[in-house]
């Protein structure tokens, strides 16, 4: 059912969209790679902080292959998650670009010492990641928005990074 609302929703915002924004829209140039890192902000962890890097490589116009990797440490546990998946452009707001990803691969908890144990899961990740270009250099602001399926449960996060793209 929810899928059906969501379908429907889609179609509904893309009948409303202007037309001539799909009939005059230039096709942006898309760097052929752009690497991107930072801080995430997560209401279910605790410290709620956790560092991420990504890197996506152009398949063909607009779509990416994007990897991420995400950790976070608590007292003397570290929770990391690894995943890779797609990145596709949806559009450009002025000079911010967004791209809709979704994402699946493994996540773990380890524990203090190499003699622990270690819990492995299945981690799920989708959202959107807005790049704002900062000058010529292909240096960039990015905003990483996202949904998280993790070993320890859903999470909804917000992240601020810095990225760089190249042609």
């Amino acid at each position: 059912m929810r899928l059906l609302c969501l379908f429907v929703a889609l179609i509904v915002a893309l009948c409303l969209a202007p037309p001539s924004l799909a009939q005059t829209a230039a096709a942006p140039a898309f760097p052929s790679q752009f690497y991107t890192g930072g801080v995430e902000y997560t209401s279910k962890a605790s410290p709620h902080y956790l560092g991420w890097l990504a890197g996506a490589k152009l398949l063909g116009q607009g779509t990416y292959s994007f990897s991420g990797a995400y950790a976070t440490a608590r007292g003397g546990t570290l929770s990391t998650s690894m995943t890779t998946g797609l990145a596709q452009y949806m559009r450009a707001v002025g000079p911010v670009r967004f791209y809709g990803i979704g994402a699946a691969g493994m996540a773990s908890n380890s524990g203090a010492s190499l003699t622990s144990a270690t819990t492995l899961g299945l981690a799920l990740n989708g959202g959107v990641l807005a790049v704002l270009p900062v000058g010529k250099s292909g240096a960039s602001i990015d905003v990483l928005a996202q949904a998280v399926r993790v070993a320890t449960g859903n999470n909804l996060t917000i992240g601020l990074g810095f990225g760089f793209g190249s042609k």
